[in-house]
C-alpha cells in the first residue's frame, strides 16, 4: 500500500497542473469568444447606423420639396417652349422641302437652319446647367439651415378703472369744428359764465385729464389707469 501512495503523491503536481493548463485553456477560449461576440455586435450597430444615415439623407423636407417641384416644373416648361421651337423649325423645313425643287436651294436652307437649331440646344443646355447649380445651393442651404424659434412677446394691456360722471370737475357741452377738426367744447362746474367755456383736442388735457375720442354726444378722457365718460350736457 506504501508504494501506490508514494506514486500517487508523486503524480499529485502532474495533475494539478494538468487541470491548471485545462482552466486556462477554456478561459483563454471563453474570453476569445465573447469577443468575437462584441465586435460581431459592433458591427451590426455601426452597419444599422450607417442605413439610418443613408435613410436619413434621403428624406427632403416639405418646403424644399416644394421649391425643388418649382425648379422641376420651370424645367419641364422650358423643355415644352425647346419641343415647340423645335416643331416650329421642322415646319419650316417640310415648307421649304415643299416649295423648293432645285436641291442646291433646299441644302442651302437647312444650312441656314443649322445653326439656330444649335443655338436653341446651347441655350436650353445652359439653362439646365443653371437649374442643377440653384437646385444644388437649396440643398446645401436646408443642410445647413437652423430651426428658427419665435419667442411671442407678451403683450400688455392697459385695464382702465371707469370713473362716474358725477366726479367730473368740469362738464362736456358740445363739440366744434375748427378747421376740419372737432373740439370738445368743455365748461368748468364751478364757472360763473359760458365765456369760460375751453375748446379741447383729442390728445390735449384738462384739469389733469387727456381727451381721448369725442362725438356729437359724448367725450372720453383718461388719466393714470382712469377713463372718464362724459354725455353731453
Amino acid at each position: 500500500m506504501m508504494p501506490a501512495k508514494n506514486g500517487i503523491k508523486r503524480f499529485m503536481p502532474v495533475i494539478i497542473f494538468s487541470l491548471l493548463l485545462l482552466m486556462i485553456i477554456f478561459i483563454i477560449f471563453f474570453f476569445f469568444k465573447e469577443k468575437i461576440h462584441a465586435h460581431e455586435y459592433e458591427n451590426i450597430i455601426d452597419a444599422r447606423l450607417k442605413y439610418l444615415e443613408s435613410a436619413q439623407q434621403k428624406f427632403i423636407k416639405e418646403d424644399e420639396f416644394s421649391q425643388l417641384k418649382s425648379k422641376f416644373i420651370f424645367l419641364e416648361k422650358n423643355f415644352s417652349d425647346q419641343i415647340s421651337a423645335t416643331s416650329s423649325l421642322n415646319k419650316e423645313i417640310q415648307t421649304i422641302v415643299n416649295q423648293s425643287k432645285d436641291t442646291d436651294t433646299r441644302f442651302k436652307a437647312l444650312e441656314n437652319l443649322l445653326p439656330i437649331l444649335k443655338e436653341n440646344q446651347q441655350r436650353y443646355e445652359k439653362q439646365l446647367d443653371v437649374l442643377r447649380s440653384q437646385i444644388t445651393t437649396i440643398s446645401e442651404m436646408k443642410k445647413q439651415e437652423k430651426p428658427v424659434i419665435k419667442v411671442a412677446s407678451p403683450q400688455i394691456q392697459t385695464v382702465f378703472r371707469q370713473v362716474h360722471q358725477s366726479k367730473a370737475s368740469f362738464a362736456f357741452i358740445g363739440t366744434e369744428y375748427r378747421g376740419g377738426e372737432i373740439f370738445a367744447a368743455v365748461l368748468p362746474k364751478n364757472a360763473l359764465s359760458l365765456s369760460q367755456i375751453e375748446l379741447v383736442g383729442v390728445g390735449d388735457g384738462i384739469h389733469g385729464w387727456t381727451l381721448s375720442k369725442v362725438s356729437n354726444d359724448s367725450a372720453q378722457f383718461t388719466a393714470k389707469g382712469r377713463i372718464l365718460t362724459l354725455r353731453a350736457e
